[in-house]
């Protein structure tokens, strides 16, 4: 086998995505947990090594499919962050959006037992996000340690609901998702239990 060195970008685009597919396809097969960079590899007719000149590790190949969607969710809101702060409503659907049409591989993120590792990562992608709504819009960060604060309190918040609404089959739509999502911010405490209108 040639050296990854002698390789086109063309054929190291294709190893990635036969690496990428090979773990997909083995998750159709059996759980995550039993499934290692060794067989993934074989799967996608390279060397153990080769993996690792496109991955550290089989988590880091896992997340890097949650890396993709959030590239493509900050791509799909990059318009609405422009227009203003209450466009939180549509970017709220679109993210509901994307994960219901990559449920799958959502669930499949989901039940890996990377918990602390997708929060953290989702936690980043949250962070991004108020960045970018923060820039788009000029707004001064006054205290940074609330700002540290509120991105917990949205991170945690939304990747709990998340995970519950794609552990539960999503039995809401997107759209129902977010109106549910901003009727519990914008609700006291009391009154977040009685029925939102959908």
């Amino acid at each position: 086998m040639r050296e990854q060195a002698e390789l086109s970008n063309a054929e190291k685009s294709q190893i990635e995505k036969n690496i990428r597919r090979s773990l997909i396809e083995l998750l159709e097969k059996r759980p995550y947990k039993k499934i290692n960079v060794s067989d993934i590899a074989a799967h996608a007719d390279i060397a153990r090594q080769t993996f690792y000149c496109y991955f550290r590790s089989k988590d880091e190949l896992l997340l890097s499919f949650m890396d993709e969607i959030y590239d493509e969710f900050y791509q799909d809101i990059e318009e609405f962050i422009a227009i203003d702060i209450n466009s939180i409503n549509m970017i709220n659907e679109k993210i509901y959006t994307i994960w219901s049409r990559e449920s799958r591989m959502a669930k499949k993120i989901l039940t890996a037992g990377l918990d602390a590792q997708i929060y953290s990562r989702f936690r980043r992608y949250v962070a991004r996000g108020m960045g970018r709504t923060m820039i788009k819009l000029d707004l001064q960060v006054i205290e940074p340690k609330l700002l540290e604060y509120y991105i917990d309190l949205v991170a945690g918040s939304t990747f709990h609901v998340m995970k519950h609404w794609i552990e539960d089959d999503m039995p809401y739509s997107p759209e129902e998702m977010s109106k549910i999502y901003i009727y519990f911010n914008n609700s006291d405490i009391m009154s977040a239990f009685s029925a939102p209108k959908l």
